[in-house]
Order: C-alpha cells, then sequence, then structure tokens
C-alpha cells in the first residue's frame, strides 16, 4: 500500500491530522489512540516527541504578526514540559 494512501487512511480513522513523525516515533501511541485507550495528544506532546536537538521551529513575521517574544518563551515551556 503507499504510503500516502496510508497516512489518509489513519488521519480519517483518528479524525485528526496525523504528523509523519508519530508514525515512527509514536506507533503505539497512534495505536492506543485508534483503539480507543487513549485520548489525541497535543499540538506541543507531537512536536515534543521530536528530540530536542532536532528540533526547528521557524516562525514568519509576515505569516504570523501577532507572534512576539513572550508567545514564544511560552510555548518553549510548553515543549520542554510536554518532553518530560
Amino acid at each position: 500500500m503507499p504510503f500516502d494512501v496510508f497516512h489518509e487512511a489513519v488521519e480519517h480513522a483518528l479524525g485528526r491530522p496525523v504528523f509523519t513523525h508519530e508514525f515512527g516515533l509514536n506507533y503505539k501511541g497512534l495505536l492506543a489512540e485508534m483503539n480507543g485507550e487513549k485520548v489525541a495528544p497535543t499540538f506541543e506532546e507531537i512536536c515534543a516527541l521530536i528530540p530536542a536537538e532536532k528540533r526547528l521551529l521557524v516562525i514568519s513575521p509576515e505569516k504570523c504578526p501577532a507572534w512576539t517574544a513572550e508567545k514564544s518563551a511560552e510555548f518553549s515551556k510548553k515543549f520542554e514540559k510536554a518532553g518530560q
């Protein structure tokens, strides 16, 4: 089965977008969610699956004019908390 077909089927079954890295780093979590044993992770938890040394967040001021240094610091704290 082509990966794009599989990916779309999983998203349909879960009723949410599934990031590609979730398949490799949270396979058991996806299965538990699909079986109703676990709730969907938050965006911060999904991002925290990526090892800290490999995370990169690009924020475009043109696309996100409301993004501030304070929001950036708050988001970073959520990342750290979710990754523990």
